[in-house]
């Protein structure tokens, strides 16, 4: 009897098992440095950012949406020309 075909079939899934585990590390890994980024940056902002430094507008003082958008346009059609 010829063993090899059955020794190739159960190196498969040890290879696919192995790849696996290569990948499922190096999400882990990525995920942990992805976190250190996030909070380095939440960080940097909290440093710079005070809570007095923000200012909400009064809605009085706000325009819809929509006039704020034909703003955006008219100024973007006025930098083109």
């Amino acid at each position: 009897m010829n063993d090899e075909p059955c020794a190739q079939a159960n190196r498969v899934p040890s290879l696919a098992q192995t790849e696996e585990d290569r990948l499922r590390e190096t999400i882990k890994r990525l995920e942990a440095e992805r976190d250190e980024y996030k909070a380095a940056l939440y960080g940097v902002l909290r440093a710079q950012i005070k809570v007095e430094d923000i200012v909400l507008p009064d809605e009085r003082d706000c325009q819809e949406f929509d006039q704020f958008v034909n703003e955006l346009e008219a100024l973007v059609n006025a930098t083109a020309n």
